[in-house]
């Protein structure tokens, strides 16, 4: 989906974040423009999945994975990185609010 200015933006987030404003309550999603009535229906509506590190570097290799993982513009390497697990966004609201007053 387009955002950022940008028609086809960075898709993950490390901290997504969006703006609660008062009456009636309304989630605006800056990096995309959009307005939402609740946690529930951007969780529901906007997020696809989620990313997850946790394990320690490994050793990959480009011809293997079928990627060059180095951005060197050849699959001759074997690089050191830590894996990405993509998980489906399970059923539910699985987003947090952490509410702060603007301005202090």
């Amino acid at each position: 989906m387009p955002g950022q200015s940008n028609p086809n933006p960075l898709s993950l987030f490390g901290t997504h974040q969006v703006v609660r404003l008062g009456a009636p309550l309304t989630y605006y999603d800056a990096s995309y423009g959009g307005t939402h009535s609740s946690l529930s229906v951007i969780d529901s509506t906007v997020v696809s999945g989620f990313v997850k590190t946790t394990e320690p570097e490994r050793f990959y290799a480009e011809s293997i994975v079928g990627v060059d993982l180095n951005g060197d513009f050849d699959m001759l390497d074997t690089v050191r990185m830590k894996p990405y697990f993509i998980k489906s966004n399970p059923v539910g609201n699985q987003l947090e609010e952490s509410p702060y007053e603007w301005p202090p």
